[in-house]
């Protein structure tokens, strides 16, 4: 266990979350926790273009600081303007002198080292480099139930504690009355990049056949659209299609239930508090099921997702239907 900093005067706190959107997620609920031990510090958190919707409006972080990586910017130019951004970032960490620098990430990576060193604050947590050229002062790691435990974990040097926080998403407004066809229905988002925790379409069919009772609606990313159209075509579900992953998690929000593949729309829609079921297949996915609603999660022995069977999604639809 860490040694905990029980300082008064940590009036500045950065964070780094800088990987993906479901990561991001899982950390809010410990956010909270930090805000609860610190309530008059300035907690501020660096984040990227790609996961910063998991933090927008979160009402425990004082400044977000999002920039692009150059690995998502095309061309030269934007590459360039990528590179920039990041150093006027660091600048700006160094200038504002904070207390604290925490790092969250589970396993050693340089990318997100960058920051705690130009803040060169008196405390610095992150992982233990495997060659031993860290900048950090105390260090986080060790094995952990689930994503959600290691960020308590990782913030635990500050005095923060597991008090069952919730994860949080703001869904903006604007994209209810869009999409009020989603309201009390349910939600299937059938898309996931990993092949490992994609499903097969004619078991997505057998599903909302059997829960025809119910009026169904089907997410998709952009290249499953034409999957997500023959799947509305052949059931009595409608597809929405959606222009941002805001768009998408303003659908889930609205929904009665929430079934889904692995991926940031897992975290995002059960952060809104739908309840959620997840077909995961990835070895260890237990260590990823969505906060709220893990125990609903089902898991391939496989680690291939089109291994879980039909029978299955549906009792835990059922038991999360039997509840609401």
């Amino acid at each position: 266990m860490s040694p905990t900093i029980i300082n008064a005067s940590l009036r500045k706190i950065l964070l780094v979350r800088n990987d993906n959107i479901g990561d991001l997620i899982c950390t809010t609920p410990a956010i909270e926790a930090l805000r609860k031990v610190h309530p008059n510090a300035q907690i501020d958190i660096v984040v990227n273009s790609y996961n910063v919707c998991a933090i927008l409006q979160n009402p425990f972080v004082n400044n977000i600081f999002s920039y692009t990586k150059t690995k998502h910017a095309h061309g030269i130019w934007n590459k360039a303007k990528a590179a920039c951004g990041l150093l006027i970032l660091l600048w700006r960490i160094r200038q504002t002198q904070y207390d604290a620098v925490v790092v969250i990430r589970s396993q050693y990576s340089k990318h997100p080292a960058i920051f705690a060193r130009a803040a060169k604050a008196p405390h610095m947590i992150g992982a233990t480099s495997p060659h031993g050229d860290d900048p950090y002062t105390y260090h986080v790691g060790g094995k952990h139930d689930h994503e959600v435990l290691f960020c308590y974990a990782a913030l635990e040097p500050l005095g923060v504690t597991n008090n069952s926080e919730k994860a949080h998403y703001h869904v903006d407004p604007q994209f209810f009355s869009k999409f009020h066809q989603a309201k009390n229905a349910l939600i299937f988002h059938i898309s996931s990049r990993s092949p490992e925790n994609q499903y097969p379409i004619e078991k997505f069919r057998a599903i909302i056949n059997e829960l025809s009772m119910y009026p169904c609606i089907i997410t998709a990313l952009p290249e499953d659209k034409h999957a997500a159209e023959h799947l509305a075509m052949s059931t009595h579900a409608s597809y929405l299609p959606t222009q941002s992953f805001d768009e998408v998690v303003a659908i889930i929000a609205q929904g009665k239930l929430f079934i889904t593949l692995d991926g940031g729309a897992m975290h995002a829609g059960a952060a809104t508090g739908v309840p959620t079921v997840a077909i995961m297949g990835k070895q260890g996915s237990e260590y990823w099921a969505p906060w709220a609603y893990r125990k609903y999660a089902l898991h391939s022995t496989t680690g291939c997702a089109h291994e879980i069977t039909i029978d299955s999604v549906l009792q835990q639809c059922r038991a999360l239907l039997s509840n609401s």
